[in-house]
């Protein structure tokens, strides 16, 4: 995710690009207060379109209802939100809560990188050896 927020900050306004660990957040109430700071920022920066990264969204029971009374309020109706959590089985289901909800959007689950694929994505060639190194071996 990180990695993508930069690639995407190479090509739009930082203030564009909203990223928040819902870790921070106690409840769906202190969700709903950040989401609401970033809109008041968004107006008053002229901000017209932005990607809305929530990390850990999943840890926050109500989550979904935040979310789903923005999108219906037509609150998020030029944004791209980005919806992550570690308990992927805790998204499943709330899908069918946002029928015709979604936009252009699509539902996409992403796991995380091994390292050897960490190391490819950043450009890094591993090599590997068939025996390890005497360093390792035990005395």
């Amino acid at each position: 995710m990180k990695l993508l927020i930069s690639e995407l900050l190479k090509g739009r306004s930082s203030g564009s690009i909203f990223y928040f660990n819902c870790d921070l957040a106690s409840d769906s109430k202190e969700l709903r207060d950040v989401l609401n700071f970033y809109r008041r920022f968004k107006e008053r920066n002229g901000v017209k379109s932005s990607i809305i990264f929530l990390d850990e969204v999943t840890g926050l029971e109500g989550w979904w209802r935040v979310v789903k009374g923005y999108v219906d309020l037509g609150l998020l109706e030029r944004d791209a939100l980005v919806l992550l959590g570690s308990a992927s089985f805790r998204f499943k289901g709330f899908s069918e809560a946002f029928p015709g909800r979604r936009g252009m959007g699509r539902t996409v689950e992403v796991l995380p990188l091994s390292f050897p694929e960490y190391a490819r994505v950043r450009g890094v060639e591993l090599r590997i050896r068939k025996r390890p190194s005497k360093r390792l071996s035990s005395p």
